[in-house]
């Protein structure tokens, strides 16, 4: 006995499959586009790099700071501490940027790092500041707006923010030769930002209470 379709399934049955044929190339084209979009950005690759300058900033000022130690300049010893923690949350910060992109971050690597005397870290670190400050930063936060990544480019703000916190200080250190007074550094976990007054207040930018600050000794 053969079994007969009505009309009406027999035109619905091509259709319907030529529907499914249609949303599976549709999705399929969205796919594509969307890993074509994720290739062309820079900005994956711009956090990247600065992941990596800041993790080796952190490393470098943990020698500094030793050495600031062995050369009797403990201010400035606690000065490097801080600019390493500091860093440290810049690193963090980038790696979760880049995870929350769907992008796989490539670890940090410990690098040989030469240390000279206190006066010549001081310069060094005050160089590399400068760069971040006045120029990569710069040039991240415009990519990131240029691409539409405005949470990108208000963590590059902060960070800059950060760096230009650093950079005056150091180069306050340079400057007096070392001999900077004793004050407390209170750090933001998010920012790096610095709490630089006998009373913590807490980092009103990223909305961090004083409690929460991280304080460098």
């Amino acid at each position: 006995m053969t079994l007969t379709l009505p009309p009406v399934r027999r035109i619905l049955m091509p259709a319907a499959a030529a529907i499914l044929l249609f949303l599976s190339g549709t999705l399929a084209g969205c796919r594509q586009q969307e890993e074509i979009e994720k290739r062309q950005l820079v900005t994956p690759e711009n956090l990247q790099t600065a992941y990596n300058r800041a993790a080796r900033l952190s490393q470098t000022y943990d020698l500094f700071a030793k050495k600031a130690e062995k050369e009797f300049y403990p201010n400035v010893a606690r000065l490097y501490r801080a600019a390493a923690k500091s860093e440290a949350i810049h690193a963090a910060g980038h790696l979760e940027q880049m995870k929350s992109m769907g992008v796989t971050p490539k670890i940090y690597t410990p690098e040989k790092v030469v240390v000279g005397t206190t006066m010549q870290t001081l310069r060094m670190a005050l160089s590399d500041e400068r760069i971040e400050s006045e120029s990569m930063y710069p040039n991240l936060i415009a990519t990131a707006e240029g691409e539409h990544l405005i949470e990108a480019a208000g963590l590059f703000r902060k960070y800059q923010r950060a760096d230009e916190q650093q950079m005056k200080l150091l180069k306050e250190a340079e400057e007096k030769n070392g001999g900077i007074s004793r004050v407390p550094f209170f750090i933001c976990p998010k920012c790096g930002g610095f709490i630089m007054t006998a009373k913590n207040t807490g980092c009103k930018d990223c909305g961090v209470n004083p409690e929460e600050m991280l304080k460098a000794s």
